[in-house]
């Protein structure tokens, strides 16, 4: 069975919980920087926002990143387990 990287997908994907039905997206569908993200149940989906598309993305040394399909930025995690994910601007850092 191949590990998580080398099965990344190749283009934006959207991230469903299984049991659920939840999806993976955006804060109020937009990906600005220090917005969070939060599971969501609306059915269908939008059709005029890209808030529930992801890329995933390898950083090169076994881990990937996931970016946000409007404007490639970042989900981030803080220092303590209490900080909120939030969205930040792709740099070299998160590119490691």
């Amino acid at each position: 069975m191949p590990d998580m990287i080398t099965a990344l997908p190749i283009g934006p994907v959207g991230m469903s919980h299984h049991v659920t039905g939840t999806y993976f997206m955006c804060n109020d569908w937009h990906d600005g920087v220090n917005n969070h993200v939060q599971n969501w149940a609306e059915f269908p989906f939008r059709t005029n926002t890209t808030g529930h598309k992801w890329y995933l993305v390898e950083n090169g040394d076994g881990t990937a990143r996931i970016e946000s399909f409007a404007n490639r930025r970042c989900l981030t995690v803080g220092a303590k387990p209490s900080d909120i994910v939030t969205f930040q601007e792709r740099t070299e850092r998160f590119q490691r």
